[in-house]
Parts: C-alpha cells; structure tokens; sequence
C-alpha cells in the first residue's frame, strides 16, 4: 500500500518498531486518508461553481493541519501554479455573457429568461437556457408578471340597490349577524366561484358552496 506526501505508508516495518507502534502508524494512517477523501469529495461538489485555487483555500480553512503543498497534490497541481494564481485578478465567466444579456434585456424589455436565450442564440451567443436563469437570478434581471386585475363586481346595473344595513352595527354575540360574500377559485382548469356566509362574531363559516356558475342557486346553496 503506498500513497504520495504526507500520507506515505510502507508494507515493511521499521526493525526497531513493535506492533502497537506499527498499529498506531497505520491508524495514522488510514485517519488521513479518511480526511484527504472528505476533502476532495468536497472540492468535487463545488467543482463547476469555484475555480480550483478557491477549492483550495476552503480546504486550507476548513484543515488547517493539511499542509498546501498536500491539498496541492489532491487537486493535481503543483505549490508554484497556485501561488501565481492567488496573485491574478479574479475573472468573472459570466461577465460577457451578462453583457450580452443586458444588451437584449435593454432592446426587449420584459423578455424572460426563455426568450433571451433565444435572441442570444440568434445573435450568435449560444448557452445554456439554466445558466441564463442563473445569471439574470442573480443580477435580478427577471421581470416580474403583473397579475391581471379581473372585476368580480359590476355596480352599473339597472336592479335594486340596497343600503348597508351592518354600517354601525357592532356585534356582540353569535348568530346575531351574518355576512355573506362570492369570490372565486382558480383551479387546475379555469376557475370556480365560492360562496361563504360567515358568523360576524366569531368570523367561522357558516356555510359555503362551490360552482362553476354565478347564479342565485349559488348563494341559496350557501
């Protein structure tokens, strides 16, 4: 069994080793393996997310008692590549394709993720629809929907009108006033219309009834 730096073991024991010494060196041993493994199945997660002399730095953070000339041969590079590294400045890989995204979102406002993709393509950038997503998450480029303001009620009609009778009405006990009301439901295919009555006391439900109709049947329901 044999494995490269700090972690090096030997089949062939030491003469002036006994056994319990050879025991703890391989506990040693088998302790840095265990802790080199976690390392590299933790630079593994963040591989496409992080440049490999920031997967480094986190090791050196999270296991100070590793060594970077160690964490360098885990990742496969050499102490003088990431020394150098350490001294660039920091590029951003989304930083041309921000721009290009910013020039469409500019001459499209209210274009989605999906249709800037598009017009990307047809400009000659191509990339990935969820990288597209990400970047304009995070530089909050995605426009939000307005929701559509849909009246439930008509107040020019030519029927009766009744006057609030409940205006300074303040109730003190159950059952002494009951409020009715209609709304509707948005369900998997259009919508519903729902009609409560409810105690103006204790605000529970009386009663309710559901239709894909508005009609007097469905208050009478209720």
């Amino acid at each position: 069994m044999e494995a490269r730096g700090e972690a090096a073991f030997t089949d062939q024991a030491k003469p002036d080793q006994t056994l319990e010494q050879r025991i703890a060196e391989l506990e040693r041993f088998c302790g840095q393996l265990s802790l080199e493994n976690t390392i590299l199945k933790k630079s593994l997660a963040t591989y496409r997310s992080k440049p490999g002399t920031f997967r480094i730095e986190d090791a050196r953070s999270a296991h100070p008692e590793v060594s970077v000339r160690r964490l360098c041969e885990l990742h496969g590079v050499s102490r003088s590549w990431f020394y150098q590294q350490q001294h660039r400045e920091e590029v951003d890989p989304d930083q041309a394709l921000l721009q290009d995204i910013e020039a469409v979102v500019e001459e499209f406002n209210g274009y989605g993720y999906r249709r800037v993709t598009r017009e990307l393509a047809r400009r000659g950038r191509r990339a990935n629809h969820k990288r597209v997503l990400r970047v304009m998450r995070e530089r909050r480029l995605l426009c939000r929907q307005r929701r559509r303001y849909r009246v439930t009620t008509d107040s020019n009609h030519q029927g009766a009108r009744f006057p609030n009778l409940l205006r300074e009405v303040i109730p003190v006990r159950p059952d002494q006033v009951w409020q009715a009301d209609l709304t509707y439901v948005r369900v998997q295919r259009g919508f519903v219309y729902l009609a409560c009555v409810l105690d103006g006391f204790t605000r529970e439900v009386v009663g309710w009834s559901m239709s894909r109709f508005i009609d007097a049947d469905l208050p009478l329901a209720a």
